[in-house]
Parts: C-alpha cells; sequence; structure tokens
C-alpha cells in the first residue's frame, strides 16, 4: 500500500513523490523549485482507495500539472532569452552613445578652437 505523504512550508512537487513511486531517484524536473506552502499531497491509494478510475483521474491530474509546469518553465526560458537579448542591446546602445558622447566632446573643442582664434 502506498504511503500518505504530507509536507507543510517545505518545496514539494508532484514530480518528487512521482521520483519516489517510481523508485527513479535520478530524474529531475523544472517542478522541484515550485514553492508548495502549506501543501498536503496524498497517493492515489490514500485518496481513493484502490478504484482503477480514480487513480487514473489522479494520474491525469498530476501529469497536467507537471505539463503545465513545463509550459510554465519553457515560457520563463523564452522570456529569459528576450530580456538577455535586450540586455545586449542596451550594451550596444551605451557603446554607440559614448561614441557620439565623445564626438560631442571633440565638436565642442573644435567650437572652442574656432571661437579662440
Amino acid at each position: 500500500m502506498l504511503r500518505r505523504v504530507t509536507l507543510i512550508g517545505s518545496r514539494c512537487t508532484l514530480w518528487t513523490i512521482h521520483r519516489w513511486r517510481s523508485g527513479s531517484p535520478n530524474k529531475t524536473s523544472f517542478i522541484q523549485k515550485r514553492n508548495y506552502a502549506f501543501f498536503s499531497l496524498f497517493t492515489a491509494s490514500d485518496l481513493f482507495g484502490e478504484d482503477k478510475a480514480s487513480q487514473k483521474e489522479f494520474d491525469r491530474l498530476r501529469d497536467t500539472l507537471i505539463n503545465n509546469d513545463i509550459v510554465v518553465n519553457q515560457q520563463n526560458q523564452e522570456l529569459c532569452d528576450k530580456i538577455n537579448s535586450l540586455e545586449k542591446e542596451i550594451q550596444t546602445m551605451d557603446v554607440k552613445l559614448k561614441h557620439l558622447d565623445n564626438n560631442i566632446r571633440i565638436m565642442d573643442e573644435v567650437i572652442a578652437l574656432m571661437v579662440t582664434k
């Protein structure tokens, strides 16, 4: 019989429980970073008894959560890529502004020399 796992105020994921149930501790998941504070998680046997339909529903809900978190992680990665791209553009613009500032300084010096002559 599967055990009940209760986690309060700690980092937990359904994937961690899935790894515990499937006996594959080397798998990793994006979901592990999710913080489920005051979250009580039960395995399907504890929630529904030995009912196969309930087990399938539990597995479907678990898979939906895992897939949603993977999609969110992909969207976060896309946003990080866009942010990195914007940071590079900002650096490029900063270099261009420094060149313009240098050119303005040179023009000011030329104008000052022309005025003094």
